[in-house]
Formats: structure tokens, sequence, C-alpha cells
């Protein structure tokens, strides 16, 4: 696929120093030793093994036992209708349509700001990482990246789109000149940058062990 893919952008994504450095604070790096790296999974393997960017809320370190009660019953479908008294005796309600939002009051002044925008751009990344163009997610996740610098979904998927480049073959023998073995450190600088911004985020440190035990390289992220 990369012969119809675009070029690789003259710019690449790069976290900021202070994520990476916040990130390695959270996840040391791990030892690179055979009693270390027994049991722990290929990249290749837990790149086939899609995780998805939809975080829950237990994931992000929230009880859920604040908000539900666990305990109790299962309430039936009936039960888990909502029920807006106010807006149903009325035939006509501008909620409804959600005009009463800002976003569509303001859209005229608003012509360049779109918070969802981030979170399309990352869909369509993940959609030209697993059709294989892998410039393409690239760009198209740096553009999110620009947009939403914070969001945890971003920077694992641009880290998910270096390391495919560094373990895909073909693309380190055609652009051997231009990122070679450097893929493999910028993908562990985006997990290190998820890890700042969610900390208990474990697709990310599996991946950080995977790249260390099986990439066969040395990598200090102390000096970027």
């Amino acid at each position: 696929m990369l012969r119809f893919d675009a070029k690789l952008p003259g710019l690449l994504p790069a976290p900021s120093m202070l994520q990476i450095s916040k990130g390695l604070s959270r996840f040391p790096p791990p030892r690179q030793s055979q009693q270390m790296c027994n049991g722990v999974k290929k990249l290749s393997v837990l790149l086939e093994n899609q995780v998805s960017t939809w975080v829950s809320v237990t994931a992000k370190g929230e009880d859920i036992a604040k908000y539900v009660d666990l305990r109790g019953p299962v309430p039936g479908v009936g039960g888990l209708q909502p029920v807006c008294p106010l807006i149903d005796q009325q035939e006509v309600s501008p909620i409804l349509g959600l005009d009463h939002l800002p976003v569509f009051a303001l859209s005229d002044q608003f012509l360049f700001y779109k918070p969802e925008k981030a979170l399309t751009d990352v869909s369509l990344a993940n959609i030209c990482h697993q059709a294989g163009l892998l410039h393409s997610a690239l760009i198209v996740a740096g553009t999110a990246l620009s947009a939403s610098p914070n969001l945890v979904a971003i920077h694992f998927t641009i880290a998910n789109i270096y390391a495919s480049m560094a373990n895909h073959l073909r693309y380190k023998i055609r652009t051997f000149r231009v990122l070679q073995e450097g893929d493999y450190q910028r993908a562990l600088e985006f997990y290190y940058s998820t890890l700042s911004l969610q900390m208990n985020f474990e697709p990310a440190k599996d991946r950080i062990r995977a790249i260390y035990c099986h990439s066969g390289q040395t990598f200090d992220l102390r000096e970027v």
C-alpha cells in the first residue's frame, strides 16, 4: 500500500519533552534481560490485536460504584429510558433540535474551531493505519495532535503508527535513510507521553516492554 500512500510529512509529530519525562517517571524503562522478557509478547502480535481508543471509566481510575449501585437489582429496559416531562409536553422544542447550544448559535463566528475535529481525525488515522497507509495515518494523527495535544487516544494512536513503521520490513527498506531505527524511538516517546496523560494505560506499557525486549536496540529517552 505504500506506493499508493502520500509522501512522508517533512515535520514529524513529536510529544513535548515534559510529557516524555513525566511518562518515564511513572513507568521507568524495563530491563532488557532474558528473565524480564520471558512471556512478553512481540510487538507485531500486539499491533495485530488493536486496542480501542475508547477508554472505560474504570480504566481512568474512577470507581464506578460511586455512581451505580452494583449490588442492587438490574433495572428493566423500561427503567433505562430517559424521561423528560417538560420536553415531552412541548410539541416543538429548541432543545430537541439542540439549537440552544452555543456551538450552533455562534457557528458562523467559529469556522475554524471544532472541538470534535480531533476525535474524527483519530478515527480517520486509525482507518489509514489499518489499511497500511502509514504516511497518511501519520499526517492525519499529527493534525489531531496539533488540535488536541493532551488527548490520550491521539498519543497512543501516533505511537502505534510509528511502531508499525518500525515493524514493517518493506517500509524500513524503502525509507531506510529517512527513519530507519528511529521509528522505535519515536514510538517509545509517544507511548511514554500517553502514560504521562494516563498513568494506568496498560496497552502502552505492554508495547514499551515489547520494544525494549524484542527490538534488539538500546534507547536513552532521557536525552530527547
